[in-house]
C-alpha cells in the first residue's frame, strides 16, 4: 500500500521536473514541449488550428468533429451545442442535432477528421451529404480536413 500511495509523488515530481526543463512553460517553445509531453496530440492539433490563423480567414465560429484540441487552440467559439469529440458515441437523435447545427449556426469553417468521416459513413450518411452540400473542402490537414461554407471565398479559389 506505502508504494501505491508513492506512485502519485513520483509523477508529480516528473511533472515539475519537466516543467522546470520546459522553462516553466514561460515561453511559447516551453508551453509547447510541455504540452507534448503529457499529451502528444497537441502539436497536430496545433497545426491543424493554425489554419484559421492565415490571412484571409473569415471571422466567426466553428465546428470540430474530431479532436477538441483543435477547438480550443484555435480561439474561435462553438457553433453547435454540442461538440464532436467521440461520434462513435452518437445515435441518431445526437446526428439529427448536429445536422439540425449545421444547418442554423452555418459555421463558417468546419473540421472533420478520418474517424469521424468512417463513423459517419457507418452511422450517418446523411450527415455526410449535408456536410457535402453545405461546405466544400478547402485544407487536407494530418487526420482530417477543413470545409469552407460553400458560398465563401475559399470555396471559390478550391475547385
Amino acid at each position: 500500500v506505502t508504494v501505491l500511495a508513492l506512485y502519485p509523488a513520483k509523477q508529480v515530481v516528473h511533472k515539475v521536473r519537466q516543467l522546470g526543463s520546459d522553462d516553466f512553460a514561460l515561453t511559447t517553445a516551453g508551453r509547447h514541449r510541455f504540452e507534448t509531453e503529457f499529451e502528444p496530440d497537441y502539436p497536430g492539433a496545433r497545426a491543424a488550428a493554425a489554419f484559421l490563423d492565415q490571412p484571409g480567414r473569415s471571422p466567426g465560429a466553428i465546428h470540430v468533429e474530431g479532436n477538441p484540441l483543435i477547438q480550443y487552440l484555435s480561439g474561435r467559439p462553438y457553433a453547435l451545442r454540442e461538440h464532436g469529440w467521440a461520434p462513435e458515441q452518437s445515435d441518431a437523435r445526437l446526428w439529427r442535432w448536429t445536422r439540425d447545427g449545421l444547418r442554423d449556426a452555418r459555421p463558417v469553417y468546419l473540421f472533420v477528421d478520418q474517424f469521424s468521416i468512417d463513423i459517419m459513413r457507418r452511422n450517418s450518411r446523411e450527415t455526410l451529404a449535408l456536410i457535402d452540400s453545405m461546405y466544400c473542402r478547402v485544407q487536407p490537414v494530418d487526420d482530417g480536413a477543413w470545409y469552407a461554407l460553400r458560398g465563401s471565398k475559399e470555396c471559390s479559389v478550391s475547385r
